[in-house]
């Protein structure tokens, strides 16, 4: 028995090896046998993880549920389980996997960062995604991540027929979150959002702009500043807002990709058009061409030096035609967050 444990020890080390060498399948016959030799906890997880990373996602699931069967306090495992599910459209079992290994480990983060990018995907399990993170966040005050998952599953994860959230709570989540990480685009982004559906567009367009910044890449948060802009103007006493003016219709805001891409301006009932850009002041619409322009190119790469310069007087119809030109024969382009990568130690 000692001689078969210490061959098995061997087995899952060389599986290591090849793993880190970035070999996964060389590593995944090594961690084959030592699981076979030695079910341990460590060497089940080892096998399941490689077959993660290897994206067999079925496999994968078959090795984690006996696993479970035989380590079921091991939080990792459930967690592993949960990506096999998530990855092959289980999205409910997979939420119960996730809400599984949190209550095992209350005080691990991981298991909680991967229900935090589930707000939407089941939403029937809205209620046990919050009440974990909201677990979360009380335990880690100081925790800018936990605290923006919990604002955005109460925001935007709860089920049909759900009271509405309490807004100024969300409010104060993502506050919370920028204020402890002053670098976190995405909280930015998502505060700059809500304050615009709620028509607080200077606010939002303050948000918005750090968002810009810190990632110049994030085509939603240029589209987002493009509507506040075309939005946002003062009301001739005091410089308050126009509250009477409507807010710019918007995309459903439980879509994931809420960007712009490739044929929104061409196909009938897509998203809808910068209609508030017309009513802006000459300079803001300069700025919201502008921010428009940069998050057609970037979601469309073959757009890229095809749409002409705009001066303040350019109509809403002449940049959509020049948008809808300059994404002709485009491939349309979804970016997602990648949820199938494989559990971290």
């Amino acid at each position: 028995m000692m001689a078969a444990h210490e061959n098995a020890e061997l087995h899952n080390l060389l599986g290591n090896v090849e793993e880190r060498a970035g070999n996964f399948a060389g590593a995944d016959p090594e961690y084959e046998r030592a699981a076979h030799m030695a079910p341990t906890e460590e060497h089940l997880f080892d096998w399941g993880n490689n077959l993660l990373q290897l994206q067999a996602f079925e496999d994968a699931a078959k090795v984690f549920t006996p696993a479970i069967a035989r380590h079921p306090r091991s939080a990792r495992l459930h967690v592993g389980l949960g990506i096999a599910q998530y990855s092959r459209g289980q999205y409910e079992d997979a939420v119960k996997s996730f809400c599984q290994a949190a209550d095992l480990a209350p005080a691990d983060p991981r298991p909680y960062q991967f229900l935090g990018e589930m707000y939407g995907v089941a939403p029937a399990m809205g209620e046990e995604i919050t009440r974990r993170l909201a677990r979360f966040a009380k335990a880690q005050p100081r925790n800018a991540q936990a605290q923006f998952h919990y604002a955005m599953s109460l925001w935007k994860g709860q089920p049909a027929g759900s009271p509405s959230p309490d807004l100024r709570q969300v409010e104060g989540l993502l506050r919370r979150a920028v204020t402890l990480d002053v670098k976190f685009a995405k909280a930015f982004l998502e505060l700059g959002i809500l304050l615009s559906d709620q028509q607080r567009y200077t606010e939002a367009i303050q948000e918005l702009r750090h968002a810009t910044r810190l990632a110049p890449d994030l085509a939603q948060a240029h589209y987002r500043l493009s509507q506040a802009y075309s939005t946002d103007r003062p009301d001739g006493a005091g410089g308050e807002r126009a509250r009477a003016v409507p807010a710019p219709a918007v995309v459903d805001r439980d879509s994931i990709n809420e960007a712009p891409y490739h044929g929104v301006w061409s196909r009938d009932g897509g998203r809808p058009e910068p209609r508030g850009l017309q009513r802006a002041t000459p300079a803001l619409r300069v700025r919201a061409v502008a921010a428009l322009r940069q998050s057609i190119e970037m979601t469309c790469p073959f757009s890229l030096g095809k749409i002409r310069d705009v001066d303040e007087e350019v109509s809403v119809a002449d940049l959509r035609s020049e948008l809808r030109e300059a994404c002709a024969g485009c491939r349309r382009i979804e970016p997602r967050s990648d949820r199938s990568k494989s559990f971290q130690r």
